[in-house]
């Protein structure tokens, strides 16, 4: 399963559509202001953070790729909003 879709909800909210058809919404915001590592904790910008795009392998990035979220981490649930 591939992400193909990815967009910014509000906050660190975005919404993933999967090649299955398949969508889930995930919050990056507690993992971004918990991160101690300035490439990652800049993101907390929102305006910064909207700016999120997929690489050619479906997998969610920032700048010039000098930040992204694993895809298996997506789908095994780890940013799952509860």
């Amino acid at each position: 399963m591939k992400i193909d879709t990815i967009k910014h909800l509000k906050d660190h909210q975005l919404e993933l559509g999967f090649s299955d058809g398949t969508s889930k919404v995930i919050d990056l915001g507690n993992f971004i202001k918990s991160s101690n590592h300035p490439l990652i904790k800049k993101y907390a910008d929102i305006e910064l953070f909207k700016q999120v795009y997929l690489d050619e392998t479906g997998t969610p990035c920032w700048g010039n790729n000098e930040f992204d979220i694993s895809p298996k981490s997506i789908i095994k649930g780890d940013f799952d909003i509860t």
